[in-house]
């Protein structure tokens, strides 16, 4: 955040001049999830999707590339999936810590985490947790 916002900047003032959450967009982010059931890839797949989609089109590219990731893939209780969005707008995404793909699209990469950080986000508590601790940060 302090390549994009400068050294020093406090997002507490950042973020009552623009959206804190949306002060991240040129950041890198990074979620987690860790599953608490066994699931299949395709059912993951298919719930990003129905959110990525509202932002870029069900038509996208990227979208299809992205959605291809999970095929074949099953998540047993406890394994991870990680989404990395990097300061160059592309998304890496890993399973069980093993990176399965990068798709540089900026515009992915930012439909998947206003899925949770958003105007509608998946999980409300957790946006308000992440814009406190990031309207808390001094850089």
């Amino acid at each position: 955040m302090r390549a994009v916002h400068g050294k020093g900047a406090d997002m507490g003032k950042v973020g009552k001049t623009s959206d804190a959450l949306g002060a991240l967009e040129r950041c890198e982010r990074a979620a987690r999830l860790v599953f608490a059931r066994d699931v299949g890839g395709d059912k993951i797949a298919d719930a990003l999707r129905e959110r990525i989609a509202l932002k870029l089109g069900g038509n996208s590219a990227s979208l299809k590339q992205f959605e291809g990731l999970f095929k074949g893939v099953s998540f047993q209780r406890g394994a991870t999936l990680d989404f990395h969005a990097k300061r160059s707008g592309a998304l890496e995404t890993s399973i069980r810590g093993k990176v399965i793909g990068t798709i540089a699209d900026r515009a992915l990469a930012n439909a998947l985490f206003d899925a949770y950080l958003g105007n509608d986000p998946v999980v409300p508590s957790l946006k308000e947790q992440v814009r406190a601790y990031v309207s808390g940060i001094r850089l």
